[in-house]
């Protein structure tokens, strides 16, 4: 498993090298001629792209940009009972007499918050997933405010809505890897967008209470976005602690006046999450 979260954190340092520079912001009507924006670690602000501008399209689209990260599942067997499902008693030595059901592996339940933050401005995150020994289904809501690239005082908005299934490819004592698939939504000034996002989420568990967490989600059409996220969890009971680096890219592709606009919203991330 150590393999694919190697892969991600490799997408995770490229993306954060992304070059920054301003202009108009994603899913915002611009008001010059810049093609395109960026930014980079220094916070979200726009840059230009030399890519030729697409027909205008109407203010509504379909697409998906995605969250990832989520970083909410670890191993769990039989009477688990720590954040991460450390101290259970793995189902291969539990002494089953005959004829006995054999125990099921209970679904868990965990809500969590998340703030990332850079230097134009913020993203918080709140999160609720359900889990069984295989499937399971992922909610998340976030709201970018990045500082506005207009000259006008105060913040623009970004909200997203994200509803995930997944499935557990790999399960065991070491770690967790999840394929995910799922509908997205983004409402930006003057674009709201629909359509599939999917991806890898995992984590590797490193002793009793420390786990390895990264996600990688993408979306290729009709506007690009990619996000990863790599990060460290500390399990403390039903409570765990997170902390780490996440990288969101968004490019709607010229669907608002037929102009690229691109953000790369890029920097540390802190949470807290509660296992029911």
């Amino acid at each position: 498993m150590s393999r694919p979260l190697g892969l991600i954190g490799a997408v995770v340092v490229a993306l954060s090298l992304a070059p920054s520079a301003a202009h108009a912001r994603f899913g915002k009507r611009g008001s010059g001629g810049a093609v395109g924006s960026t930014s980079g670690a220094s916070g979200p602000s726009s840059s230009s792209s030399g890519s030729p501008p697409h027909a205008a399209s109407p203010r509504y689209g379909y697409a998906a940009p995605v969250y990832g990260g989520y970083g909410y599942g670890g191993y769990y067997g039989p009477r688990y009972s720590s954040f991460f499902g450390y101290g259970y008693v793995p189902a291969r030595t539990v002494a089953e007499e005959p004829g006995q059901p054999r125990e099921s592996i209970p679904l868990r339940v965990q809500a969590s918050v998340e703030a990332q933050g850079y230097v134009s401005g913020f993203t918080l995150l709140g999160d609720v997933g359900v889990e069984g020994e295989r499937f399971g289904f992922h909610l998340s809501a976030q709201n970018i405010a990045v500082r506005s690239d207009d000259g006008t005082p105060g913040f623009d908005s970004l909200q997203q809505v994200n509803a995930h299934l997944t499935f557990a490819l790999l399960t065991g004592d070491y770690g967790r890897l999840r394929l995910e698939l799922g509908a997205d939504t983004v409402f930006a000034p003057d674009l709201i967008t629909l359509g599939p996002t999917g991806g890898v989420s995992g984590s590797i568990y490193l002793g009793q209470v420390v786990a390895i967490e990264a996600s990688l989600m993408a979306t290729p059409v009709p506007y690009e976005q990619l996000d990863g996220k790599l990060g460290i969890g500390v399990g403390l009971g039903p409570v765990g602690l997170r902390a780490g680096w996440r990288v969101q890219v968004l490019d709607d592709r010229g669907l608002v006046d037929g102009i690229i606009h691109r953000d790369v919203f890029n920097g540390p991330y802190v949470g807290v999450s509660l296992v029911f």
